[in-house]
């Protein structure tokens, strides 16, 4: 499983559970710092920074500073892998703040 298809399983849960998102499936062309998550997803009790990678993908340099700068704040910062599709934890995460 890529990337992409980790993503439409995201935008399927997140349609499912009527959550508002935002998406960049390619931040390389928006003007904004580098290392932005692909996803930031605001529930009724909470906001998820996440970014999806694929089987054998790892985090750029800037996705981990931007990463941890997030978490510093108290942020729910963190990677969704085919691996997280499969085990239903993207869906609990989902769920929780909903």
């Amino acid at each position: 499983m890529n990337e992409d298809a980790v993503g439409a399983a995201v935008l399927a849960l997140c349609q499912r559970l009527k959550l508002d998102y935002h998406h960049d499936p390619d931040s390389r062309k928006v003007t904004t710092v580098g290392g932005w998550p692909d996803w930031v997803i605001i529930g009724r009790t909470g906001i998820l920074w996440r970014e999806c990678k694929g089987e054998d993908q790892w985090l750029s340099s800037e996705q981990r500073r931007v990463g941890y700068r997030l978490q510093l704040l108290g942020e729910d910062f963190s990677v969704w892998t085919p691996r997280d599709v499969a085990t239903g934890r993207i869906e609990r995460e989902l769920k929780a703040i909903t």
